[in-house]
């Protein structure tokens, strides 16, 4: 039963869930996982310390997250083709800049636009597209969509390191740029025209006079406030283990191969976490779920502090076993 009512909704809304996916996948690019390769090799290139390149990236990645909350509307009332060529030229020019990056303000410019476009709008774009016309499978549809960030977490690190080894860290960005537009673009728009998601979505139960969404609303209910630790908690401490990798591998002395090895453990793990997550949500609601995710994390926060040997290193994948914040980071 569980299986056949994935297949079922694959079945029945395939190009809505691979719009959803794609947009998530190379929303990956602004991932912290992602970037946090880069990490030494633009500490070395621009002579941060770990102090400064953490500074930067915590500015960048506030200031993303606060222009995607004010100006996240923008997916209701825009078409969705218009929103991804827009989100995708701006992306390109951030793989573009990065490859020519060579000042702290420049850097500071290159990451906002990475985590503002991949972290934030392409998977907010997509989430938002996805829980509109899923109907009745909402958990489910975003924990297929949501395993774009498990496969990238799977492929792409040693594709990275490939890519790295053969090009050199500057030039992969442009390798990345290309593949934005010759590969995920028109990819993306074709599956926009099939799922007929051009036009914008219109909810026959919303009434005008309806103001559950409004941010005013949400702001002024208590229940917002008691949710956000726990939504946000998550997101906050792996992306500080991602961006700072390099600090971690050095204080284990652990080999970069040990902890690229991980991540395909660790994306079975949070793909298969993000499927049974789906179906327990539409079953027995987010909320009720959501006070599951500081489990997991405790315990892989517990793992890293505790745990050195890296035939021990897969317990590392522990602290994004929940993905329900997923794609956040």
């Amino acid at each position: 039963m569980f299986i056949k009512s994935y297949a079922a909704l694959i079945r029945d809304q395939w190009p809505l869930i691979a719009f959803g996916f794609l947009a998530i996948f190379f929303g990956n690019i602004g991932q912290s996982f992602f970037i946090s390769w880069y990490g030494s090799s633009i500490k070395d290139a621009l002579q941060l310390n770990d102090a400064t390149y953490g500074g930067i990236y915590a500015i960048a990645t506030m200031t993303s997250s606060v222009l995607v909350i004010t100006f996240g509307g923008v997916v209701d009332r825009i078409r969705v083709d218009k929103l991804l060529v827009f989100f995708s030229i701006l992306l390109t020019a951030a793989c573009l800049l990065m490859y020519s990056v060579d000042s702290v303000i420049g850097l500071l410019i290159v990451i906002f636009l990475l985590r503002f476009c991949g972290q934030g709008f392409l998977p907010h774009i997509a989430q938002a597209t996805v829980i509109k016309r899923a109907a009745q499978d909402k958990g489910k549809a975003i924990s297929l969509v949501g395993s774009g960030v498990a496969l990238g977490e799977v492929v792409l690190p040693s594709l990275l390191i490939a890519l790295i080894a053969l090009l050199g860290w500057r030039e992969s960005w442009l390798f990345i740029a290309a593949a934005i537009l010759i590969v995920f673009l028109p990819l993306v728009l074709f599956l926009v025209k099939k799922a007929d998601l051009k036009q914008p979505y219109s909810d026959p139960n919303h009434t005008h006079q309806s103001s559950d969404a409004s941010r005013r609303h949400v702001i002024r209910d208590w229940r917002f406030w008691m949710i956000i630790p726990l939504a946000l908690i998550t997101p906050f401490l792996v992306t500080g283990v991602f961006i700072q990798q390099d600090f971690i591998l050095e204080a284990k002395h652990w080999a970069p191969s040990v902890l690229a090895g991980s991540f395909v453990f660790y994306g079975v793990v949070h793909w298969l976490s993000s499927v049974v997550s789906g179906n327990l949500i539409d079953k027995y609601r987010s909320r009720n779920v959501l006070i599951l995710i500081p489990i997991p994390l405790i315990l892989g926060l517990m793992a890293i502090a505790n745990i050195n040997h890296p035939a021990l290193r897969r317990s590392l994948c522990a602290y994004l076993v929940w993905p329900l914040v997923q794609p956040t980071r």
